[in-house]
């Protein structure tokens, strides 16, 4: 699955961004929007699609983890999502650009 992020400030003095990906499940180019005070940390990538992983910087919740998904999902987390190579699933470290 490809993916691109886009990360800036845009129209306000906050960060904003999207998530685009391919969903080989329906053949659509899918999109999740976020707004957070950092940049995203990783993407992780599986069968139910794609999310962008923060981390809570902000201390908004106990969670250590924000994430947004499709269809306007947002999870907090207290560790990262497993994943299974052997699935298909992958994280994506955006800032080490390591998988």
């Amino acid at each position: 699955m490809n993916v691109l992020v886009i990360s800036g400030e845009f129209t306000s003095n906050f960060l904003q961004g999207v998530l685009f990906y391919f969903n080989s499940g329906d053949g659509k180019i899918e999109r999740i929007d976020f707004a957070e005070r950092n940049r995203p940390r990783w993407v992780s990538i599986s069968a139910q699609g794609a999310q962008v992983i923060f981390e809570n910087t902000g201390n908004e919740s106990s969670s250590k983890y924000l994430t947004y998904g499709k269809n306007g999902a947002y999870v907090e987390l207290s560790e990262l999502p497993s994943t299974s190579s052997s699935a298909g699933e992958k994280l994506i470290d955006l800032k080490n650009g390591q998988q």
